[in-house]
């Protein structure tokens, strides 16, 4: 309380901020201001929200390349013996190879060659593939060798064909989905699930090849040499040059069938379809694909670079959609994705929370 005779001295409030300094004085004093940069931030950060790229887990490579060879009617001992110390042996002191696993199986063997961080993927894979190439020692029944790069892909979608009906049906009918979906420039990556792989198979009885005085191994070698598609060179000529290729490719029974193997003196021609029974079949395996109970192929959608889960599903709707109403009886079946269902999820979680969360 102040006493007669004594002045009581008023700051003035607004005298105090002009003479603060610091960026809160600063922002005080000019109000506008901060008012345009806060709107500028929160626009700016709904569109930057737009663009960001969901994902669950962060991108990263595997760095792994696998070495596979087929040995049919091996025991494990002789595969490693034949085909995994070999391998083994010709990749360990590559540059850019930290680790080997090897797996030796009836029938099989597989050589895992884990890559030092840094290295270049791609580099260290050519290396290992020009050294497997080099091997002359691997057993003579043993099938080429499979060098590959292990490539981590993030899955969106899985579709399910199934019905009672036939693979063939099922086959033609998912490369059709999948022609469709590649057809779309926004998915670049679709893999059949559970489809066997197209074989051709020849059958001869025995008692045909002694009538004709023929053999397995003739009639395969013939098969080899008719088969074949190879580039023969060009020629050049005044008006450019002209390619010659070999073009005897044969994919189907029919076409087999029409191989020659044996052309007598007055010109008649006995062909291999006159010989033997040829179909158009699926290679011999031990797993079975099934969805609900039925015969099923798989369809599997991926998503590369900057594509997001939600967009990838997106591009997939509408030739799915019509798939549903034009197979029968055909039916179809959908799962999503691991990341999106992690998407889907958390979404549904926000929107439930109260606004101010």
């Amino acid at each position: 309380m102040a006493t007669k005779g004594t002045p009581v001295i008023l700051k003035n409030n607004h005298d105090s901020i002009s003479q603060s300094k610091g960026p809160i004085a600063w922002m005080a004093r000019n109000r506008i201001t901060p008012n345009l940069l806060m709107l500028v931030f929160l626009v700016g950060g709904f569109l930057v929200a737009l663009r960001t790229k969901q994902e669950v887990f962060p991108e990263f490579d595997l760095d792994i390349v696998t070495v596979r060879v087929v040995y049919p009617g091996s025991s494990p001992e002789e595969v490693e013996q034949g085909i995994i110390l070999a391998i083994e042996e010709g990749i360990r002191s590559l540059d850019g190879v930290k680790e080997l696993t090897a797996t030796a199986a009836e029938g099989s063997g597989r050589v895992v060659a884990e890559l030092e961080e840094g290295t270049e993927a791609q580099r260290v894979y050519q290396d290992i593939k020009q050294e497997v190439d080099r091997i002359i020692t691997f057993p003579l029944d043993a099938e080429e060798p499979e060098v590959s790069l292990v490539i981590r892909r993030r899955e969106v979608l899985q579709l399910q064909l199934y019905g009672q009906t036939s693979e063939w049906v099922l086959r033609e009918l998912a490369e059709q989905v999948r022609d469709r979906l590649l057809m779309d420039p926004l998915i670049t990556q679709v893999d059949l699930r559970g489809a066997r792989k197209y074989e051709v198979a020849i059958e001869i009885d025995q008692d045909t090849l002694r009538t004709y005085n023929l053999t397995l191994e003739q009639i395969a070698q013939r098969v080899r040499q008719t088969s074949v598609e190879i580039p023969g060179g060009s020629l050049e000529t005044q008006g450019g040059d002209i390619l010659l290729r070999v073009s005897e490719r044969r994919d189907w029974a029919k076409e087999f069938a029409t191989i020659p193997l044996i052309t007598t003196a007055d010109g008649s021609v006995l062909s291999l379809g006159d010989v033997a029974q040829i179909k158009d079949t699926f290679e011999e395996q031990d797993r079975y694909a099934a969805y609900n109970g039925k015969q099923a192929i798989g369809i599997a959608v991926y998503r590369v670079g900057d594509q997001t889960p939600i967009g990838s599903l997106m591009q997939c709707v509408p030739p799915w959609s019509r798939l549903r109403r034009t197979s029968r009886p055909v039916s179809t079946g959908s799962s999503t994705g691991t990341d999106l269902r992690y998407i889907v999820s958390v979404w549904n979680c926000c929107s439930k929370t109260p606004s101010w969360a």
